[in-house]
C-alpha cells in the first residue's frame, strides 16, 4: 500500500477549519461532563452534614491545550532521541509516537486524558509498531516512571487512533529526494547544483531533519501529505546553501507526471503556496512553551480535569468498581437463564423420549395379546402343497 491508498490519506488529513471544529467540540464535550459530574458529585455531598458551597470551575482554554500540547510533544522528542543514541532507533519512532498523539487528541481533550500519560503511552505503542520493541517494564525503568501508567492507557489510545496505526512519515520521501539530489548533481544536468558534494549533502540532510523536527510540533502532518512535509524541511536546510528552484521543479514535474503540461504551472503554484504555509508552520514549531506557563496551564488542569476517566482518581475506581459489579451481576443472571434453559430442554427431551419408549412397549403387548396374524386361502393351499 501507498500513501494515495492509505487511511492516514483518507481520515488523517484535514483541514485548519476542521482541526479548529473538532478540537472546540471536545473541549466543550469535555467540560459538559466535568460539569455534570461534580454536579452528581455535589448532590451526593449535600446530602451530609459536612456540605459546603460548590466552587466555580475554572477550565483550561483551547490555547492553554495547544500550549500543553506543545510541551508534551518537545518532551516526546527529547525521549524519542535518547531512545534513538541508546538503542539505535530510527527517527520515524519519533514521528510515529508525535502522530499517534496528534491523532489521539482530535478525539477527546487534554480535560479528559492527561497529556503526560498519553505521551509515553505513544511512544510505547510507535516502538511496538515500527519494529523497535522496548519492553513497557524496561522503557519506564529508563525514564523513570511506572510502567503500568503506560500499560492501563494502551487500549485507550488504540481506540483513539481508530487502530490505524500504519504511519507515512516525512523521513522516507527526504532520504528519496537527497538521493535525487546527489543524482541530479552528479549528472550536472541542472548548473544551480554543480557545487554540491558529500559534505554539503550531510549539512543539508542534518538541517532537513531539524526543520522535519520542528514541523512534528505542529499540525502539519495533520494538515500535508508526508512528501510535502520533506518537500518542505529540503527547501528550508537549502536556504543559503545551495539554490532549490531547480530542483524544485523537477521534483514538481515527478509528482505531477499524470497531469498535463498546460496544468504543471497551477500544480508548481499550488505546491509553493503550501510550502509557504509549512515555512510558517515550521517557525511556529522552533518556538518553546516557558515552564512557568506549563506549570500554571498544569495546575488548572489537575484542578478540573474530568476525574471518570482519571484512573488514579477515587471516582474513577469507585465507577470501576460498580461497573465490575453489574458485569458480574450481568453475568450470573446470563449464567442461571442458560442454566434454566438448559434444564427445560432436558425435561423436555426426557420426556419425548419416555413417551416414544412407552408407545413402542404399549404396541408390543398388543401385538402379542392378539395373536399371529390370520392366514388366508391361498396361504393355507400352499402349505398343502409343501405338505405333500
Amino acid at each position: 500500500m501507498n500513501f494515495s491508498e492509505s487511511s492516514q490519506r483518507e481520515r488523517w488529513l484535514l483541514t485548519a477549519e476542521d482541526l479548529s471544529k473538532r478540537r472546540q467540540m471536545n473541549m466543550d464535550k469535555a467540560v459538559a461532563a466535568i460539569k455534570a459530574s461534580r454536579e452528581q458529585t455535589e448532590a451526593s455531598a449535600s446530602q451530609g452534614p459536612d456540605s459546603q458551597p460548590s466552587k466555580k470551575l475554572r477550565t483550561i482554554s483551547l490555547d492553554d491545550e495547544a500550549k500543553l500540547s506543545r510541551f508534551y510533544q518537545s518532551k516526546m522528542q527529547k525521549l524519542c532521541k535518547e531512545l534513538t543514541r541508546a538503542f539505535g532507533f530510527k527517527p520515524k519512532v519519533q514521528g510515529t509516537a508525535l502522530t499517534f498523539f496528534k491523532r489521539f487528541y482530535l478525539g477527546c481533550s487534554a480535560l479528559d486524558h492527561d497529556p503526560k500519560n498519553i505521551m509515553l503511552t505513544c511512544i510505547y505503542l510507535a516502538c511496538k509498531v515500527e519494529e523497535s520493541y522496548l519492553s513497557a517494564e524496561e522503557f519506564c525503568r529508563m525514564i523513570g516512571q511506572d510502567s503500568s501508567v503506560v500499560l492501563q492507557n494502551e487500549l485507550a489510545v488504540l481506540q483513539g487512533v481508530g487502530f490505524d496505526l500504519v504511519v507515512y512519515n516525512p523521513y522516507h520521501p527526504l532520504d528519496g529526494f537527497l538521493q535525487e539530489l546527489e543524482a541530479q548533481a552528479a549528472e550536472s544536468s541542472l548548473p544551480d547544483l554543480q557545487q554540491c558534494n558529500a559534505a554539503l549533502l550531510s549539512k543539508i540532510k542534518a538541517s532537513a531533519l531539524a526543520a522535519i523536527d520542528a514541523l512534528l510540533m505542529t499540525d502539519a502532518p495533520l494538515l500535508h501529505p508526508p512528501g510535502l512535509v520533506a518537500t518542505a524541511a529540503l527547501r528550508s536546510a537549502c536556504k543559503g546553501k545551495l539554490p532549490f528552484d531547480g530542483f524544485f521543479k523537477v521534483l514538481a514535474k515527478r509528482s505531477s507526471s499524470n497531469l498535463p503540461d498546460d496544468q504543471l504551472p497551477h500544480r508548481m503554484a499550488k505546491m509553493a503556496m503550501s510550502l509557504a504555509a509549512l515555512d510558517e508552520l515550521g517557525r511556529q514549531g522552533m518556538e518553546r512553551v516557558p515552564d512557568d506557563q506549563v506549570k500554571k496551564i498544569d495546575k488548572r488542569l489537575k484542578a478540573c480535569h474530568n476525574l471518570l476517566l482519571d484512573p488514579d482518581s477515587q471516582a474513577y475506581k469507585d465507577a470501576a468498581a460498580a461497573k465490575a459489579s453489574r458485569e458480574a451481576e450481568r453475568r450470573r443472571t446470563k449464567l442461571a437463564d442458560r442454566r434454566a434453559e438448559s434444564e427445560l430442554a432436558s425435561a423436555h427431551l426426557l420426556g419425548s423420549s419416555s413417551a416414544a419408549a412407552s408407545r413402542q412397549l404399549n404396541g408390543k403387548e398388543s401385538a402379542a395379546a392378539e395373536g399371529p396374524p390370520e392366514q388366508t386361502p391361498e396361504a393355507h393351499a400352499i402349505k398343502r402343497q409343501k405338505l405333500a
